[in-house]
């Protein structure tokens, strides 16, 4: 009986904690052009879209945006300087920002051909020191298409060429001696 009305108590102690850390989330509204973009092996994709500030009474600053992405690693993708190049400082209530250019995706050589999911997490708060508060969400996907890898390119035709001929030239000399 003691240790329900310690849970309960406990609930209610962490309850205010946990509702003033999510505050802050989904008050921007992040909206992709194309939250699907598709490239092969070598490509760099340009995520661009727009962001509203949906809340009823605050003016948020934007300090900084960060994604997820399933299977890339960090150097695949530039972010940071992108998205704070374009984003405005500020956005007042009720106010839009964009189209403009959130962030980019180099898709590395070789990489498999498939579907793979992420999510850009748009940073800020109320005032310019919430660096970490992720004030808005929004999920893309980068679709990698099959690479032209088994059709050689044209440099590499004259080097199979070249040393064919010169197989060539070894066996006719390798007849005449014998």
């Amino acid at each position: 009986m003691n240790s329900n009305r310690n849970y309960h108590r406990l609930a209610l102690l962490l309850a205010p904690m946990l509702l003033a850390a999510g505050a802050h989330a989904g008050v921007i509204t992040v909206d992709f052009t194309d939250a699907t973009l598709s490239g092969s092996p070598g490509d760099t994709l340009t995520f661009q879209g727009t962001i509203d500030n949906t809340s009823d009474d605050t003016l948020y600053y934007i300090n900084g945006a960060d994604i997820s992405l399933t299977g890339f690693g960090v150097g695949d993708y530039d972010v940071p300087d992108y998205f704070l190049v374009n984003a405005p400082l500020t956005l007042d209530v009720g106010e839009s920002a964009g189209p403009f250019d959130f962030f980019t995706v180099t898709i590395p050589t070789p990489f498999a051909p498939d579907s793979y999911f992420g999510t850009l997490m748009v940073q800020g708060g109320p005032n310019g020191s919430d660096d970490d508060d992720v004030i808005g969400t929004a999920n893309f996907e980068v679709v990698v298409n099959g690479s032209a890898a088994g059709v050689p390119e044209p440099a590499s035709w004259l080097l199979l060429a070249t040393a064919l001929a010169g197989l060539g030239i070894v066996r006719r000399l390798r007849r005449r001696r014998t």
